[in-house]
């Protein structure tokens, strides 16, 4: 496995040298996408690895001359993403990209000379100063979304991810990726937190407090919340109110695991000012749900650690599982999980027969809920339930077993990186 990754590591630092063949080809009218998840393999071969880039790919070459393509990402840096823009740009099509201004990459560098940076023109790649709706510092552009009027002769598409088109989140992320089709209503949400966005990155003097930026939009099996979000404590977290959602026992009959409602979370980062959420959790497992937490043991504050592994549960506690690699020890992580998701199996809001999935671009974090630019979305279907679960079983395969917090932990439990500095658990990650 590590000869392997060393390889892949090398093949990454020639950012300019694609292989021909999934990333290399050149881009021809495609059909348009099919909807629902998709999902990378950061183990399994390039095409699996850069399964969710291709789809989006594949769609910005399916745009016609006076299409809309408009995108929201924190990072860019694949070459073949930029040729793909350039070229939609050479046909006619209206391409609006923003990004956060963290780094720069010669991918964003070739799209914006070609663009340009005016924000009142058709066509613009322009950066945000840290988030497009507020300046508190360290808030971020972290969105991943990718908007199409049409694309292969499909209209309205809406492309969502846990991921940016970035080489390293390809290779080296655990991520999920997700397609709305001819939803007017949907596209029409994106649409506007795009807008708002843009409106933002027109003023950087954007306000250091927490703007009333949240809103969401229902269609169907769909919902999607968008952040900032203003106010508080634990009646401002939407995640909260989410889980105090759930019952734990009375499930119906094929759902659930024994009459009892099961919990999965793939969550990257999770900070000290979202703690209700592991308290809330730990009472779910108390009351009878079955909890199971994948996480990176890197980003994840110890406290949280500390209180979801708390003992006194009535059922057996809260199954913990760290799902980031360091093979080598040399404190660079390998493979990583970049996922943020929520399953739920069993009784939520009154129905006792739900399977739901959340997903999105926003850890659990305090920068997330209040400052940076996110966005999460809510799909409640039984098909699309059961392909998540296949993505979070064999990330769970991959996955270390933890039995309690132990050695492997040491580190995250002390709030330290390799070298002994305390962790900034709200600092933006440059594997993003």
């Amino acid at each position: 496995m590590h000869r392997r990754l060393m390889l892949l590591v090398a093949a990454w630092a020639l950012v300019g040298v694609v292989a021909a063949g999934t990333l290399g080809a050149t881009p021809v009218q495609a059909a348009g996408p099919t909807p629902g998840p998709t999902f990378n393999d950061p183990t399994g071969t390039e095409s699996e690895q850069f399964a969710i880039m291709n789809k989006i790919m594949r769609a910005i070459d399916g745009v016609p001359s006076g299409g809309t393509i408009r995108m929201a990402f924190y990072s860019f840096t694949i070459e073949a993403f930029a040729d793909r823009l350039i070229a939609a740009h050479k046909r006619g099509v209206n391409v609006k990209l923003l990004l956060d201004d963290h780094e720069t990459w010669p991918a964003w560098t070739r799209v914006q000379t070609r663009l340009g940076k005016n924000l009142s023109a058709k066509s613009f790649a322009a950066r945000c100063r840290g988030a497009c709706l507020t300046e508190n510092f360290p808030s971020i552009l972290h969105t991943k979304t990718f908007m199409f009027s049409s694309t292969g002769g499909k209209s309205w598409v809406v492309m969502v991810s846990s991921a940016n088109p970035t080489y390293k989140q390809a290779r080296f992320g655990w991520n999920n990726g997700y397609t709305i089709v001819g939803s007017t209503v949907m596209y029409e949400a994106f649409k506007k937190n795009f807008e708002m966005m843009a409106a933002g990155a027109r003023n950087p003097d954007q306000p250091t407090t927490s703007p009333d930026a949240y809103f969401t939009a229902t269609s169907g099996k769909h919902k999607i919340y968008f952040f900032p979000k203003a106010g508080t404590g634990d009646e401002a977290d939407t995640y909260y109110g989410i889980l105090g959602n759930i019952k734990c026992t009375g499930v119906a009959t094929g759902y659930g695991s024994d009459g009892r409602t099961t919990i999965r979370i793939a969550m990257y980062q999770w900070s000290d000012l979202r703690i209700r959420l592991a308290e809330r959790l730990w009472a779910l497992d108390d009351r009878g749900c079955k909890v199971s937490i994948m996480f990176d043991p890197w980003k994840v504050d110890p406290s949280i650690l500390r209180t979801l592994s708390a003992p006194g549960g009535r059922n057996g506690g809260v199954t913990i599982v760290p799902a980031s690699t360091d093979d080598d020890g040399n404190g660079s992580v390998d493979i990583m999980l970049h996922d943020k998701l929520l399953m739920i199996d069993g009784s939520y809001a009154g129905d006792t027969s739900a399977k739901i999935v959340f997903t999105g671009s926003a850890n659990w974090t305090n920068n997330s809920l209040h400052y940076n630019d996110e966005y999460l979305l809510r799909i409640w279907d039984n098909a699309v339930f059961t392909s998540f679960l296949r993505h979070w079983e064999k990330l769970r395969a991959f996955a270390r077993t933890v039995e309690g917090i132990g050695s492997p932990f040491a580190d995250a439990l002390a709030g330290r990186d390799r070298d002994g500095v305390r962790i900034d658990f709200e600092r933006p990650d440059g594997l993003d």
